[in-house]
């Protein structure tokens, strides 16, 4: 068990910085987004907060694959 919602949320973002590399971002919002371990009511709102951090960073990641493929 960790021992506050701060480490909880410290070892959360390490977890979504580590999907975002491996160009997972919509991995890394469902991560945040679902969680329900340790101190889950604690960190719902900071949880949500990144979950659309990392849901607008899909979107653009999408949008900029679309571009570029887009014949011109």
């Amino acid at each position: 068990m960790r021992s506050s919602p701060e480490e909880v949320m410290k070892e959360l973002e390490e977890m979504a910085k580590r999907l975002v590399a491996r160009k997972c971002p919509y991995m890394a919002a469902t991560l945040m987004r679902y969680y329900d371990g340790d101190y889950t009511q604690e960190t719902k709102e900071l949880r949500l907060k990144a979950a659309r951090k990392y849901e607008d960073l899909a979107r653009e990641q999408a949008a900029d694959k679309e571009a570029q493929q887009t014949p011109k």
